[in-house]
């Protein structure tokens, strides 16, 4: 599906680099990514690493906008892969005790900033 996406996308590159559009720069972005993470996606696959990568597919998908949009859902289905490749035998902490957690480790470490993206992965990852 990645291999499928890098091509999709350099195709619509090569359309949108000979009409001018702004949008040329995001799809030679997401070929790279795509050719990226196809190359590397034994690391991406490991358990450590997985829900982070299932994520940004999940992104990507969403940044498909207007001209982009014939690459979205080979992003959302590579996404869906991930998410359902996840261990799932790693029992999940319920949101008010991941909550918690978060925020005990920001209470200890008083320098500390979250981001909302931090906060949403301090929540749903755990």
């Amino acid at each position: 599906m990645l291999c499928a996406s890098a091509h999709l996308a350099k195709v619509v590159a090569g359309r949108l680099r000979e009409r001018g559009d702004w949008q040329y720069t995001a799809a030679v972005a997401l070929r790279a990514h795509a050719e990226d993470y196809a190359r590397h996606l034994p690391r991406h696959l490991r358990a450590e690493r997985i829900e982070d990568f299932a994520w940004r597919l999940t992104r990507h998908a969403a940044l498909c906008t207007r001209e982009l949009a014939p690459i979205a859902p080979l992003w959302e289905r590579a996404g869906v892969l991930a998410w359902q490749m996840r261990d799932t035998t790693r029992p999940r902490a319920p949101v008010k005790e991941r909550v918690n957690r978060a925020l005990r480790r920001a209470r200890s470490q008083p320098t500390a900033s979250f981001s909302s993206h931090s906060l949403l992965r301090a929540l749903f990852v755990g």
